[in-house]
This record gives C-alpha cells, sequence and structure tokens, in this order.
C-alpha cells in the first residue's frame, strides 16, 4: 500500500513567516515537498472562503502563520486571523472535515527553526488523520 502524503496549504506572512523561510532556504534548509506555501501580505488577508477554497480543491491541511502579538504591520489582521480560524474550526468539526485540519500559528521573522518544526508536525499530524475526505466523495 502506498504511503499518504498529505498536501499542505501553508499561508505566510510576508512580514514574519515568510521572511523566516526565505532566510532558511538560503541557508538550505527546507519544508516538505508536499507543502505549497502562499506568500499573503497579512494573515487577516486570509479570509474563510479562501481556506474552504483550500480544502475544496483537495488540501488536506491548511496552516498559517501570522505576526507576533503586537507586531502586526496591519494593527490587528493577525489578531483577526486567529478569531477567524477559530470560528472555521468549529464549522470544519461541524461539516464532518474536522477542526483539526486547521491551524495557525504567531511567528516573529527570526523564528525559522520554530516555523520548520510546526509545519513537520503539522504534516505528521494530518498524515495521522488521513486524507481530506471530499477527495473520496467526488468534491475535489
Amino acid at each position: 500500500m502506498k504511503k499518504f502524503k498529505p498536501l499542505i496549504l501553508a499561508f505566510l506572512c510576508e512580514n514574519s513567516a515568510y521572511r523566516a523561510i526565505d532566510v532558511a532556504s538560503m541557508r538550505k534548509v527546507s519544508y516538505l515537498e508536499s507543502i505549497r506555501v502562499i506568500k499573503v501580505p497579512c494573515s487577516g488577508r486570509i479570509s474563510s472562503t479562501h481556506i474552504l477554497q483550500a480544502f475544496s480543491n483537495g488540501a488536506d491541511g491548511v496552516i498559517i502563520f501570522g505576526c507576533l502579538k503586537g507586531g502586526c504591520n496591519y494593527v490587528d489582521g493577525n489578531l483577526r486571523a486567529q478569531l477567524r480560524v477559530k470560528k472555521l474550526k468549529k464549522t470544519l468539526d461541524i461539516i464532518g472535515l474536522g477542526g483539526e485540519r486547521l491551524k495557525m500559528h504567531l511567528v516573529g521573522f527570526c523564528e525559522a527553526g520554530k516555523i520548520l518544526e510546526c509545519m513537520n508536525n503539522f504534516y505528521m499530524k494530518i498524515r495521522e488523520i488521513g486524507p481530506n475526505p471530499l477527495k473520496s466523495k467526488g468534491g475535489v
């Protein structure tokens, strides 16, 4: 049997997590190949629709990285994103997809190690959970 390789969509704030990952990649440190990174101006710009569309298009998990509290260039975009994720996790549980498929972390621009660890841990968690059930129901 072929081992399940989750497809993870990672939204990274360009002012914190994306900068950290960019510097890490220059040092030849990388993340797993089945993690797709999307740079966003602010984690607050990621709507519930973006996240639901990711799952609808086949993502097995979505992870979001925003700036640390008090460090958002857009004042409170990171805190609005945290609230949105908290509400959406409940919705994912209700519709049967599972809230554990969505995760958010607040990180600084110099925390590449933490970001990579969070990505790898999330990947392993999604691998335990299994494939996105929408894939098997023809929803993708």
